[in-house]
């Protein structure tokens, strides 16, 4: 699953899909995903939101233990530049509507 395609299965499950800001993506070695994403919640408010896709393409977003790989992730970003940092494609292909 390639992130962009991940953040379109997100985007389909949103309250408010239009109100979709992609802050982070990245693209592990073993081809799971990790996305953190903002958007519109029920209240008008944004909400935040951190999300790991398997690689098998399945979401994992509600529990700590399958969003640790991920909060790592951001982490190590946060010190060095990652290869596996795919946030400004994503963004652009956004921006562009792919």
């Amino acid at each position: 699953m390639s992130a962009l395609k991940a953040v379109k299965d997100y985007q389909t499950r949103m309250f408010n899909p239009g109100s979709l800001q992609v802050r982070k993506a990245f693209v592990l070695d073993n081809g799971e995903i990790c996305l953190q994403v903002d958007g519109q919640n029920q209240m008008g408010g944004m909400a935040f939101n951190d999300v790991h896709y398997s690689s098998n393409g399945k979401e994992h977003s509600d529990w700590a233990s399958d969003l640790e790989v991920c909060w790592r992730t951001f982490d190590q970003a946060e010190k060095t530049r990652l290869d596996s940092d795919v946030t400004e494609k994503v963004q652009q292909a956004l921006k562009d509507g792919r």
